[in-house]
C-alpha cells in the first residue's frame, strides 16, 4: 500500500519521487533549497540506519498518537515511526515545529 503526502509546508514542491519493490521515496524542497523527504520502508527485509558520525541527539516524541524517534544531528532532523507494516521516516534539514510534523503524520494518506 503505497502512501503520500497529503500537506508539507507552504513553499515546498515536489523535487524528486522514487518507488521500487523496497521502498517509496519523497522529496520536496523551498526556494531556499531546505528539504524534507518521505521514506516508507516495509517491515522485515529492510533495513534502515541512521548517520551518526556528527554528533547529535535522540529522543522520543510522540504525535498524533504515535511514538515518533527523533535523531538530529548538524545534517539533519530524522522523524522515525512505523505503522505496524512499515517503517515511515521523515527528514528535514530545517527543524520541524511539533505542529508541522503533527500535520504531515496527520496527512499521510494511501496514494490513489
Amino acid at each position: 500500500t503505497p502512501y503520500e503526502l497529503g500537506y508539507v509546508p507552504e513553499g515546498y514542491e515536489i523535487a524528486n519521487y522514487l518507488k521500487n519493490d523496497t521502498m517509496i521515496y519523497y522529496l520536496f524542497v523551498d526556494e531556499n533549497n531546505n528539504m524534507i523527504s518521505f521514506f516508507q520502508l516495509p517491515i522485515g527485509g529492510t533495513s534502515f540506519g541512521f548517520y551518526t558520525e556528527q554528533g547529535g541527539y535522540s529522543e522520543y516524541l510522540y504525535v498524533a498518537n504515535d511514538k515518533i524517534y527523533h535523531r538530529k544531528n548538524t545534517a539533519c532532523h530524522c522523524y522515525v515511526w512505523n505503522d505496524g507494516s512499515y517503517a515511515l521516516s521523515l527528514e528535514s534539514d530545517l527543524e520541524l515545529t511539533c505542529e508541522e510534523l503533527e500535520m504531515i503524520i496527520n496527512g499521510i494518506k494511501i496514494k490513489e
